[in-house]
């Protein structure tokens, strides 16, 4: 939740600023472009798109910045590991895990007597050929209203790695696997959320082996009693 239960989930796309051709007032150089904004209203599922540099940011309608007042919330950022499903759709794996549709899952939580929805890929992973009923793909069928509501919002990233059989060393004519590193970056940022930057009340450092550079008609940096610089 942020700053509450009722939350929200914008969709972010940068987009050239339409109908303003170069030349005109509007876009005299050529260059301009805008942040379209789109509130997802129902349960669904959203696919990154690398274009458009799409993001989302959770928000809370009701509490305002108070500088910008901008609805409050936090942006997920998403650079590594926003690959598309390359397998068939009607594979095995997309039948059994259906998560891994799309990048982004929107969804109402629902408090049951076991709790709330706590297994996107369902509760027992394997031994399972089709997608169980109680899963991520399941819940957003209903297309409940998620505007505004007690939400749920998943994120889904990994990579497909090619395993390379490799010769290291010719001479000796050993073999071994060798796969490659992938780097998923996921980041939450307040986005209108804090007043001020949180960390500004972080004390500073005393440290004493700092000496100013710079002497001045015998003084230290300006100081008559030759104190150090750095507190």
């Amino acid at each position: 939740m942020i700053d509450g239960l009722s939350n929200s989930v914008v969709e972010s796309d940068i987009i050239s600023l339409p109908d303003a051709p170069t030349g005109s007032t509007a876009n005299f150089g050529g260059n301009a472009f805008v942040s379209k904004e789109t509130v997802l209203t129902t349960e669904a599922g959203r696919q990154f798109d690398w274009a458009k540099e799409r993001r989302w940011k959770i928000v809370n309608t009701a509490r305002k910045h108070h500088a910008s007042d901008k609805n409050v919330g936090y942006s997920i950022g998403m650079k590594g590991g926003a690959t598309p499903m390359l397998a068939r759709p009607d594979s095995w794996a997309a039948k059994r895990a259906g998560f891994v549709k799309n990048a982004l899952w929107v969804c109402r939580d629902v408090e049951g007597p076991k709790g709330s929805r706590m297994w996107p890929a369902g509760k027992y992973v394997p031994l399972t050929r089709e997608e169980p009923e109680d899963s991520l793909a399941k819940w957003v069928e209903g297309e409940k209203n998620v505007e505004n509501e007690d939400i749920l919002v998943y994120v889904t990233v990994g990579g497909y790695l090619l395993v390379i059989k490799a010769l290291i060393d010719a001479y000796f004519n050993l073999r071994m696997n060798s796969m490659p590193v992938e780097h998923l970056s996921v980041t939450l940022k307040p986005n209108s959320f804090f007043k001020a930057n949180p960390s500004m009340d972080v004390p500073g450092t005393y440290d004493l082996k700092s000496v100013p550079a710079f002497h001045t008609n015998g003084a230290t940096n300006g100081s008559s009693n030759g104190a150090q610089c750095c507190r």
